[in-house]
């Protein structure tokens, strides 16, 4: 089965605060489900928010995982 890897941009982010990342999760399984971020996404990359001309908002992702 084909796997999404994804990079999660963050305003305020800081490698040594984990909180991020535990919202982050939680957010995700209530997103797309807590089966799908287990089995349909790959490798996930948080980084600081910074403006990206390719960047796609969070809710895009649900169309995405459904499609895999």
């Amino acid at each position: 089965m084909d796997c999404l890897d994804i990079v999660i941009y963050i305003k305020g982010y800081i490698e040594e605060n984990d909180q991020f990342i535990a919202a982050v999760f939680i957010m995700l399984d209530s997103l797309i489900g807590e089966y799908d971020v287990g089995v349909k996404l790959g490798e996930i990359n948080f980084e600081p928010y910074q403006e990206k001309k390719d960047a796609q908002p969070i809710l895009n992702l649900v169309s995405l995982v459904d499609r895999l």
